[in-house]
């Protein structure tokens, strides 16, 4: 069975790090740091991520990244690059079906 990493091994990984926070209700992977899109391209759309207080934060980037593990890559699509958001998150559904893995 392959099992996600954990957060020592995504300390060690150039693309992840220990910031990211796993988020069982998040419905896409975020992030501040546009230097966590390996691959980005500029979000030219309206749609705001909402969050918990019912704000819309603007998206300026959507892209992806990828980091090993001793057995596998691990992906991570369609990452929105959030500026304005105070903690990455980590999608678990999304991660878990791009990687076939379960938490």
């Amino acid at each position: 069975m392959d099992y996600p990493p954990s957060a020592d091994m995504a300390a060690t990984s150039n693309k992840i790090d220990a910031d990211w926070c796993t988020d069982t209700g998040a419905t896409d992977h975020i992030t501040s740091d546009l230097d966590h899109l390996a691959v980005r391209e500029r979000y030219h759309g309206n749609e705001q991520l909402h969050v918990g207080n019912g704000s819309g934060l603007r998206i300026t980037h959507i892209g992806h990244s990828s980091f090993n593990t001793a057995t596998r890559p691990m992906v991570l699509r369609n990452i929105l690059h959030v500026p304005e958001i105070t903690k990455d998150l980590l999608s678990v559904h999304k991660f878990s079906r791009d990687n076939d893995v379960f938490f």
